[in-house]
């Protein structure tokens, strides 16, 4: 697991990428080289509209979101048993 950040309008939103077999359980035993991206739910606030208006940089962004969180999530910083426990969980 990874942590990182977008910036968007020159504001950082926290990001996750690990490993797909761990919160997908389609690939549950696959190769874990393979990773996805996850953000909080206010990355997704920040794009929507320029997404909606077609802007190739919101759109790059939201393709690359495997999945969006429930608000402040991946702020706080979770354990990859946090984020792995979330994904079984919804």
């Amino acid at each position: 697991m990874k942590r990182d950040t977008i910036i968007y309008k020159g504001i950082e939103y926290p990001i996750i990428e690990i490993a797909r077999n761990l919160v997908d359980s389609e690939w549950r035993y696959t190769c874990s080289s393979f990773t996805y991206i996850i953000a909080d739910i206010e990355l997704w606030f920040a794009i929507k509209k320029d997404y909606e208006n077609d802007n190739s940089t919101a759109v790059e962004i939201d393709n690359s979101i495997f999945y969006y969180c429930d608000s402040g999530f991946v702020a706080s910083k979770p354990t990859e048993e946090d984020v792995i426990k979330y994904f079984y969980n919804i």
